[in-house]
């Protein structure tokens, strides 16, 4: 409903509207983008992907192929180096830090490792998960594993901090897990 409220309401007005219907983001006119002719238009296909409901995890993105950012049929960003049907040695969770928001498939936290390593390396992060979010998608992983991949040994990773602060560390939410 955001996705489609974001992109499709025609009330939205902030004089930053692009012929699309599309907020633009200028994010890709801050200083570190200067040198990256694709920084503008990650941004806008950062605002093109859509979001499905599913089990356990709440959200995960659709199937998406533009020029910066690939997400797979089981909602994860490419990796460099490594492919989504790989056996993975390393397993990595997290928010959009490690997903890779402003930064192109092979600038993110897995593709730099995997090509610097050469270990397959999966990206299970999702921008705005929080710990539990992450944690269910690693138990959905080991049920749904094959007899090559549960002799396989990885390293599981987890990057996080951001978004269980501004979740669960806020003192107006009482006594309850904050």
């Amino acid at each position: 409903i955001y996705d489609g409220y974001q992109k499709f309401n025609p009330f939205i007005k902030d004089n930053l509207i692009l012929s699309k219907n599309i907020k633009l983001d200028n994010r890709h006119l801050l200083i570190n983008y200067a040198d990256h002719e694709w920084a503008e238009n990650h941004f806008i296909e950062i605002q093109g992907m859509t979001s499905s409901y599913y089990d356990f995890v709440v959200w995960k993105r659709d199937t998406y192929n533009a020029d910066t950012i690939k997400i797979d049929d089981e909602g994860f960003r490419h990796t460099t180096g490594s492919n989504s049907n790989d056996v993975h040695d390393v397993w990595m969770f997290g928010g959009s830090g490690l997903w890779g928001t402003g930064s192109k498939d092979e600038y993110t936290i897995p593709s730099y490792l995997s090509n610097l390593s050469g270990l397959k390396i999966r990206n299970y992060a999702m921008g705005g998960w929080v710990i539990r979010q992450e944690l269910n998608q690693l138990i959905n992983e080991y049920a749904k594993m094959n007899k090559k991949e549960e002799e396989k040994e990885r390293i599981i990773i987890f990057y996080d901090g951001a978004n269980d602060g501004s979740a669960h560390c806020r003192s107006e939410l009482g006594k309850d897990i904050s």
